[in-house]
């Protein structure tokens, strides 16, 4: 899915619109964080009271499994400590867990787990209102939540389960988010597999809990499979950024997966490395060390965000400028050529009357003479075409040029009779060929000129139309959302190639046929979308139709 969003006169409108919207996450970034500083406490506190205990050489899960979480200086010379083993009992060898021990096992871990959860916050406030981004805020504070459990499974045994139930979900929210990035709609097959997916890990919870409870031996074998769902989620991650990334994207979306694609390439490195040293070459690391790299993954993410945002901000001011030039070239232009087309439009009828004064005079025998009365009155016809053709596309240039000057008041128009008004307009493109379906619910509004909306639904419907050679159909939706109302015009047709996309909304850029498109139907549609304070989007697969989503704020 080619994915492309104007990033130009409607950058400044598209970011104020995502402050607006952060506003309402503070509360849950709020209780996000007070569950992460409280986790954060109470794992910190268990762990310090182990200071100054006798400990056998190594630490144990509450089953009596060996933990992979140690300090070097445990070990004597050649000692290994076989971890994710069944526990030897006690032996002759003890250890006094030290106030080191608690650094670098407790805090060193703990500290990862909060600051993991941080940056997931920090990556959602900046990420782009993408259907992905709810998705990523889960899996980020879960992966934090799981790094500071680690401390508590390996050492204090307080909330084992609370830890199983985040190592069983956070692969498949993985998946989720993979195939969900950046902004892919789920079709109903792909909710279906996902549904099946979650209830299936429901399933596999109770039953992991009771053998990690009841019969260790179990449990570790379970525990290798959902070590291998775990990297295949990983493998599955990084597979859908190369395909993204070999695919045409705008370079927002391009410069996000190539960062989020390098973090999660040196997270499954860093899992990687520890396992093939422990199934291969049989070398026992204190993993204590590794798991806290696994905040590379959001850093190199959160980076990733803020240089595509400057991106974003220079593309926007180079824009916006031109913009402007452009505006006050129409202003001039519209000027200038509006002023000799009222002779010719105040000509054209009385030219008409006297045609048809002497049609009519003219003697039954002056046939001759009637033809060719009757090709002038032709031709005077399409002189008046020609002439309402000028006289639209000064229209054009006018409200490019002065966008604002919409002469219908502020009010709130109703969706679906707005959109009906604009099907009746382009008919002549649609009939007989092109099958309409409208889903568009009667009661939704939304605040904003009439005649601006109308002439912003034309455009659309006659793109639409435009695109589809020979029968094909055009779905209209429209959705509450948690920022306002979107709206959805999808048709069937031939698609719009990447390097078209990336210049629909510039003022003069067309494709079709010389004499048949001016090149301002979309960026008229940028203009007025804007005024309204919303956004526009397209998501175009060449060759699989184009889909334009149109959102308004809430108001």
């Amino acid at each position: 899915m080619f994915y492309y969003g104007p990033q130009i006169a409607h950058a400044r409108v598209r970011e104020k619109m995502m402050m607006t919207s952060q506003k309402k996450y503070w509360f849950l970034y709020s209780v996000i964080l007070l569950l992460a500083l409280g986790i954060f406490s109470l794992v910190a506190t268990w762990g310090h009271s182990f200071i100054g205990k006798e400990i056998p050489g190594y630490l144990t899960q509450e089953n009596g499994v060996v933990s992979p979480f140690f300090s070097p200086r445990w070990l004597q010379i050649g000692e290994k400590i076989r971890y994710f083993e069944l526990s030897p009992g006690l032996s002759d060898k003890q250890i006094i867990f030290s106030m080191m021990d608690y650094i670098v096992i407790v805090l060193f871990l703990s500290v990862s787990g909060l600051l993991f959860v941080m940056l997931g916050l920090a990556v959602h406030y900046f990420y782009p209102p993408f259907s992905s981004k709810n998705i990523l805020l889960v899996i980020n504070t879960l992966a934090g939540i799981y790094l500071m459990l680690t401390v508590d499974f390996h050492l204090t045994h307080k909330l084992s389960y609370l830890f199983l139930l985040v190592t069983t979900f956070l692969p498949t929210l993985a998946l989720h988010f993979a195939l969900a990035y950046p902004d892919h709609r789920l079709n109903k097959k792909q909710k279906t597999v996902f549904g099946a997916a979650y209830f299936l890990t429901s399933l596999f919870y109770p039953f992991y809990v009771f053998a990690f409870k009841t019969n260790p031996e179990l449990w570790l074998k379970l525990q290798m499979v959902l070590m291998a769902y775990v990297f295949f989620s990983s493998l599955f991650w990084i597979g859908r950024l190369f395909y993204l990334l070999d695919r045409p994207q705008h370079d927002f979306v391009k410069t996000l997966s190539l960062y989020l694609l390098v973090g999660q390439c040196l997270v499954f490195l860093v899992h990687l490395v520890p396992a093939h040293l422990l199934l291969v070459n049989d070398i026992f690391l204190p993993l204590n060390f590794f798991a806290p790299l696994t905040l590379l993954c959001p850093a190199a993410f959160f980076v990733g965000l803020i240089l595509a945002k400057l991106k974003q901000s220079q593309w926007s001011l180079v824009q916006a400028e031109r913009r402007v030039t452009v505006a006050n070239l129409f202003s001039g232009l519209v000027h200038e050529i509006n002023n000799p087309m009222t002779f010719v439009y105040s000509n054209i009828e009385p030219v008409r009357e006297i045609l048809g004064d002497i049609k009519n005079n003219l003697p039954a025998s002056a046939a001759g003479l009637v033809k060719k009365v009757d090709v002038m009155d032709g031709a005077l016809a399409d002189m008046e075409t020609g002439a309402n053709r000028v006289r639209d596309i000064i229209n054009q240039f006018r409200f490019y040029s002065h966008p604002g000057a919409d002469p219908s008041p502020s009010s709130q128009v109703i969706l679906k009779q707005s959109i009906e008004g604009a099907l009746l307009m382009t008919k002549p493109k649609w009939k007989d060929r092109i099958v309409i379906e409208n889903n568009v619910n009667e009661a939704m509004m939304v605040m904003g000129h009439s005649t601006g909306l109308g002439q912003l639904w034309v455009n659309l419907l006659s793109n639409a139309c435009d695109a589809i050679e020979g029968k094909g159909t055009i779905r209209i939706d429209a959705k509450e959302v948690e920022k306002g109302i979107s709206v959805f015009i999808k048709d069937s047709g031939k698609g719009v190639p990447p390097d078209v996309a990336k210049r629909v909304f510039d003022p003069f850029f067309t494709t079709k046929p010389q004499g048949e498109g001016t090149g301002l139907g979309l960026a008229l549609c940028l203009e007025i979308v804007t005024k309204h304070g919303g956004t526009i989007d397209i998501h175009s697969e060449e060759g699989h139709g184009c889909e334009v989503v149109v959102n308004f704020p809430r108001r």
